[in-house]
């Protein structure tokens, strides 16, 4: 217990320098006691307190004969940042079969950038994170972890996914279905790694 406690303690010595403007030794945080802050389900504007960036971006992907259509969220390789999926809406033009991948290694974007990232909390200011949101079409179906089967213009929205991506590694939303135009939006948090987090 010990040793799983140290490893959260910069994590709380970071969030009573935030909450009550204080700096905490490590070494002050004793290993036996567990911070716990109870007051009710975690809330959106707390995620300063955690010094996470809420984000989102909608994009398309137009169809394109005899293939499929894509989108991904991306995490580049030496970002320094965790990115936490919490949501995936998908919109397609027509009838199909959609999954959800996660890549391990991710090497290259998509070959259509989406835009700018939007801060889903404006006390950030110009914060845009670090992620990319990408899309294409021809892309391969591999490592699934979610599916559905929609009807054409029906949004499907993949909820609490706590899909975590570090550095390198991505999220797709890929469809089995050729010439489909695909709607889509990511949601997610953004906050700096630590080293112990990473094998």
């Amino acid at each position: 217990m010990a040793e799983f406690n140290q490893l959260l303690a910069s994590s709380f010595a970071d969030f009573i320098r935030r909450r009550f403007g204080e700096d905490v030794l490590l070494s002050a945080i004793a290993p036996e006691l567990i911070p716990v802050i109870a007051l009710q389900m975690d809330r959106p504007e707390w995620s300063w307190l955690l010094g996470e960036s809420p984000l989102a971006l909608a994009l398309q992907q137009p169809l394109n004969a005899a293939q499929n259509s894509a989108f991904q969220i991306r995490n580049p390789p030496g970002s320094n940042v965790l990115v936490m999926v919490d949501e995936a809406e998908v919109a397609p033009g027509a009838s199909a079969e959609v999954a959800l991948c996660v890549q391990q290694v991710s090497a290259a974007d998509m070959t259509t950038l989406a835009g700018t990232n939007v801060g889903r909390d404006t006390r950030l200011g110009g914060n845009r994170g670090i992620a990319v949101v990408s899309s294409q079409n021809n892309v391969a179906v591999t490592n699934l972890i979610r599916r559905a089967l929609l009807l054409a213009q029906t949004t499907w929205v993949w909820r609490n996914l706590g899909v975590a991506l570090a550095p390198g590694s991505s999220l797709q939303v890929v469809t089995f279905t050729n010439n489909i135009n695909l709607d889509g939006s990511f949601s997610w948090r953004e906050r700096r790694v630590r080293p112990e987090e990473l094998q």
